[in-house]
């Protein structure tokens, strides 16, 4: 066995390893793990050539300072800035990894989504996916979604690269469908514009990748309007069907629901929309890492949007 098929099989198994899930102060998935061990027997200061990466890692640690700055000033629990200061660590810790994964073989990224492919698959069925999901037939549906969702980007990223690209896309447009009628717009949102920007990559692209990079950095503005158009090619598509009921009962009264609610398309991203405005209200020191619900601040924004909020979570999200 090659040395180059034997590093194509760590990265494999690097993402299989995300089906095992560990709890040692926060919660790490088998592959974090398997990544710091590879640092024994891989020259992981290659990242060092690159200026990019070094640049990436500096401001990486930037962040870590302003996690750290956040949780004095909103007088964190030391348990929750522990956690919150290591998430962050841990991160720059991959970042290296990463690099040396991809750097001599981009194509290698092909074998860690296989590998989580396949974790989060058998995570849905046999790792508590099935549990998480309820016995609602409509939850199962959309978790299903999300658990399968690495394993069509997989298979549809091969597909891209050997060179079938019709056949990526008709896959990728045909799982954003899928999860649309399981109620998850935003894969069909993800799905729809990766396919748009690989079609325009697909017209404007040269023998040369270098040469392909080269002008697409000339008509990026092409690009910028074929997202406008396939945006609102989404929405129409989305409003079509869900309006007519084309995407069954359940996407229907959901799109109903928001339509003539306060709060808009908003009130399907509560949690978002709420934590915008509450970013926008702290934009400097936040709420630390694990933001509480102090004074019930959350439930407060979320009634001038009009829109619902979980009154039992304390978390900010």
């Amino acid at each position: 066995m090659t040395k180059e098929r034997k590093k194509d099989l760590f990265v494999f198994f690097v993402g299989l390893m995300a089906v095992f899930k560990i709890r040692i102060f926060g919660t790490f998935y088998g592959s974090e793990i398997l990544a710091y061990m590879s640092y024994l027997f891989i020259d992981w200061t290659k990242y060092r050539q690159n200026r990019k990466v070094v640049t990436l890692i500096k401001m990486a640690f930037v962040w870590l300072v302003g996690v750290i700055l956040s949780d004095v000033y909103n007088s964190t629990p030391t348990v929750d800035a522990l956690k919150g200061a290591f998430n962050v660590i841990f991160l720059i810790m991959l970042i290296p990894f990463v690099y040396w994964m991809i750097k001599d073989k981009p194509s290698r990224l092909l074998y860690y989504a296989w590998g989580y492919g396949i974790a989060r698959i058998l995570l849905f069925h046999y790792g508590g996916g099935l549990e998480a999901a309820g016995e609602s037939l409509a939850d199962m549906a959309i978790w299903r979604v999300y658990f399968y969702f690495a394993a069509a980007i997989a298979v549809a990223g091969w597909l891209y690269y050997i060179g079938k690209h019709i056949y990526a896309y008709i896959l990728m447009m045909a799982f954003a469908v899928w999860s649309l009628s399981c109620v998850s717009r935003n894969i069909f949102l993800s799905m729809s514009v990766a396919v748009a920007v690989l079609y325009y990559i697909d017209r404007i692209s040269l023998a040369s990748p270098v040469d392909t990079m080269r002008i697409f950095r000339k008509k990026i503005l092409g690009l910028f309007l074929t997202l406008g158009v396939a945006l609102l090619c989404v929405n129409y598509t989305y409003e079509y069907l869900a309006s007519n009921g084309l995407l069954g009962d359940r996407v229907y009264e959901k799109y109903m629901l928001q339509k003539y609610q306060k709060g808009g398309i908003a009130s399907g991203r509560s949690d978002s929309a709420v934590s915008i405005v509450l970013a926008l209200k702290s934009p400097i020191f936040g709420y630390g890492s694990y933001a509480k619900n102090k004074g019930n601040i959350a439930d407060k924004t979320a009634e001038e949007l009009g829109v619902d909020w979980d009154e039992d979570s304390d978390e900010l999200l």
